[in-house]
């Protein structure tokens, strides 16, 4: 039966639904509270983290307009001096501007240009006859010039160094520098289109550089028949990498990458700007987005080409991602944009870490709310528990007392001839211990325990007559005789219940007793065995009703004892501890069987041969012979050494023990086969009593061999049989030849000790009549 379908029947169903309710109240309301508020702060938490995470990405967005707006206006102000000195300059040129005049004043206003804008590398001018004059900034914080002549018949190039103070130092020639304006985009743009224009991004021929170019054309009137003339171009060079210094500077506040790229996917600036370069077999160039190894990036710039400029969360590779696009063009003049891609954690790290600590805290409330409803529930089921204990209480007193009234009502337990009141006593007892089996035993001075009556519960039965020896039962005996309250787990491994296991606790399927003495005025009469005792549901309340019943027993054990006139000629365990003693000293007395093996083998041998006296080949019969058999039952036992030897087996033991044993009984005939002891009484003048004295080597082997397998922690590996009958003799073999006997009370005996438990000894019915 499961247990949900346990229902306790005595519970009256209003009780049933007090209790019912009771318990919902008591538990039900601190778990519910605890789920509410636990539920509260994890939505709360939820809630929260949400709406930080939508106002952060939507500041997220007005911060990315904001930097947009910063490297908007700094790129203008960064850009905006070269627009203007190319404006400014190309006024100043005359019309001939390849004249001493002219480059004496470009070279002092570029100067000039140079020391107030740091962004600026260079300033120069080209004709259309490849003529070029340029001021480009130097190391030492002043500008150098450089002075291209050209003519149709050669070229010559000039550099003119200045020192710290600006002065010229030096003028030195570079016949190798093959230079030529004309061929430079920013010249071929500027002759094309008119205006300030802006170049593409590309490594200075000078200084190997990258950077930019802002070039415009300048045009003087060429008449009315020629129109407009352009008689120069007028450029000024920007390095880049003051732009990515620009973005580096830019970088803590951004929380991501930062790039300027042109619509071609060219890298204008980086925040590192050592990235901004790549060095191939064909020169330096500026990298593309896709080489600067940030798959992420790359991406964010497809989506740019796609989408367009825009604000957004992306998932790239499974990273969330802020990324920003906005367009330079109005500044520049090109297709440039600013690009920014942030990790989302970036941005919502610190709510991540701020809800963290929420939940930490909350963590706490949840856990001394947790602890408070523990408390609560814990006074609760201290409180159930309780109240089941004094319910408990309270039904083992109304039991004990419905048991006290049903043993008032046992009157004549000490009357001797009453066996109802007794079968009655056994009956309570078994249900106040939830025994499976009471037993009530009496100590019988030179025999043993002798069983009153023993009642099994689940059987509802008696018994009573059972004899239990005491050469059996020794040790227990002994603790039965002093008194003593006994409690036994295993009786097949305790000492004192061992010897007696295979003849009786095993027949009964007893696996723990509890004994409680007999006594009367301090003298033990007997005992009253529960066995196998349930303790959860026993109600005598420390067994004080084993003990009263104990009491009335005593006096009905004082009238058998006076009856029997035993106990008054048998001081009180006199004859317990007399058997208990020779039982010892038969024991002892087994050291000295190995000693007499020889004598009783030529004893033996002269028995025989008095027997079978005739003739050697004579067959003899013997028709009063007793024939005991010893079955070893486990070889590997046998053979396990005992603690008292340092060599040998435990098959010495048992067959020192049986030979002392049947020669202490002046048995001649004893044979060791295989795994069987054979020993044979009857013949010739000692067919009289021969069953009686194998009986006692029975009794003999068996105490000492449960002692010796008990001794190595094994329960008892031997049975032993006993026939009675007529047997065959006669001396076989060459020489003296040895004397050897058969028949059917041989095969008997064998089978007798084939078919019984181990540790016993099982008797034909012939032999039963003898000893009877």
């Amino acid at each position: 039966m499961k247990t949900a379908e346990i229902v306790e029947i005595d519970l009256d169903p209003k009780e049933q639904r007090q209790i019912f309710w009771r318990r919902l109240l008591r538990y039900g309301l601190p778990l519910a509270a605890i789920a509410l508020i636990t539920a509260g702060l994890i939505a709360g938490t939820l809630f929260t983290n949400a709406k930080n995470r939508a106002d952060v990405l939507g500041l997220s967005r007005d911060f990315v307009d904001a930097l947009n707006e910063q490297v908007y206006t700094e790129l203008r102000a960064y850009l905006g001096p070269a627009h203007n000195a190319v404006g400014n300059l190309s006024a100043a040129v005359p019309e001939k501007p390849w004249s001493d005049q002219a480059r004496d004043t470009f070279e002092r206003m570029s100067l000039e240009v140079l020391a107030r804008t740091p962004q600026l590398a260079s300033i120069y001018f080209a004709t259309p006859r490849g003529e070029f004059f340029m001021v480009r900034r130097n190391d030492r914080g002043t500008a150098d010039s450089k002075r291209i002549d050209r003519s149709e018949a050669a070229s010559s190039v000039s550099w003119s160094r200045r020192d710290e103070s600006g002065r010229v130092v030096a003028v030195e020639s570079d016949p190798e520098d093959r230079y030529d304006p004309r061929t430079r985009g920013w010249y071929k743009d500027s002759m094309q289109n008119s205006g300030v224009r802006w170049s593409k991004v590309y490594t200075f021929f000078t200084g190997r550089t990258p950077g930019i170019t802002a070039s415009i054309a300048i045009e003087r009137d060429g008449g009315a028949r020629n129109g407009a003339k352009q008689i120069a171009v007028v450029g000024a060079d920007i390095f880049l990498n003051s732009l990515s210094d620009l973005l580096a500077s830019l970088q803590e506040k951004a929380r991501g990458t930062l790039a300027i790229v042109n619509g071609e996917g060219q890298v204008i600036a980086f925040h590192e700007p050592e990235m901004v370069l790549l060095e191939t077999a064909d020169g330096v160039r500026p990298r593309t987005i896709r080489e600067l190894g940030l798959p992420a990036l790359a991406e964010a710039f497809d989506r740019l080409r796609i989408q367009g400029p825009s604000h957004d969360i992306v998932v790239i590779d499974g990273e969330t991602y802020i990324f920003g696009a906005a367009s330079l063009q109005a500044a520049v003049s090109r297709d440039w944009w600013l690009l920014l891609l942030a990790p989302e954690q970036a941005y919502l790290g610190f709510i991540a870490a701020n809800g963290r600590r929420g939940i930490m805290a909350s963590s706490g409330i949840v856990v001394l709310s947790i602890l408070m409803a523990i408390l609560l529930c814990y006074q609760g089921m201290r409180s159930d528990r309780d109240n089941r204990a004094l319910r408990g209480l309270r039904d083992d007193i109304a039991a004990y007392r419905r048991l006290q009234a049903e043993l008032a009502d046992v009157s004549n337990l000490s009357d001797p001839t009453d066996e109802q009141d007794l079968q009655r006593a056994s009956e309570i007892l078994a249900q106040a211990e939830a025994a499976r089996r009471i037993s009530f035993w009496r100590i019988a001075p030179g025999q043993g325990l002798v069983c009153l009556d023993a009642f099994e519960e689940d059987a509802r039965g008696h018994i009573a007559g059972m004899l239990l020896q005491a050469a059996d039962c020794t040790e227990l005996l002994a603790e039965l005789t002093a008194g003593r309250m006994i409690d036994v787990s295993d009786t097949q491994a305790d000492p004192r219940t061992a010897a007696i296991y295979p003849t009786y606790f095993s027949a009964v399927g007893t696996a723990a007793v509890s004994s409680v003495p007999i006594l009367l005025a301090n003298r033990a009469l007997g005992a009253i065995w529960i066995e196998d005792p349930n303790s959860d549901r026993a109600i005598t309340l420390n067994r004080s009703l084993t003990r009263t019943v104990a009491n009335l027993l005593a006096a009905r054990l004082a009238a058998i004892d006076e009856i029997e006139g035993t106990r008054a000629e048998t001081p009180p365990g006199d004859s317990i501890q007399g058997e208990a003693a020779e039982a010892t000293e038969g024991a002892d007395g087994l050291s000295a069987a190995s000693g007499r093996a020889v004598s009783l083998l030529e004893k033996r041998q002269a028995s025989l041969d008095t027997a079978a006296a005739g003739s050697a080949a004579a067959t003899s019969v013997f028709g009063g012979t007793t024939v005991l058999t010893l079955r070893l039952l486990d070889d590997r036992n046998l053979a396990t050494r005992t603690p008292a030897q340092e060599q040998g087996a435990i098959i010495r033991d048992v067959v020192d023990a049986f030979e002392k044993a049947a020669g202490d009984k002046g048995i001649s005939y004893v044979k060791f086969l295989t795994d069987r002891i054979l020993a044979v009484d009857g013949f010739g003048d000692r067919d009289n009593g021969a069953a009686e004295r194998l009986v006692d080597v029975a009794l003999a082997v068996r105490e000492r061999c449960s002692a010796i397998f008990l001794a190595v922690g094994r329960g008892p590996q031997f049975a032993m049989g006993l026939d009675s009958g007529t047997l065959f003799g006669a001396t076989v073999g060459a020489g003296d030849g040895l004397f050897t006997v058969w028949g059917e009370t041989l095969r008997v005996a064998d089978q007798l000790a084939e078919t019984t438990a181990p540790g016993s000894i099982q008797v034909s019915e012939t032999t039963y009549d003898l000893l009877r």
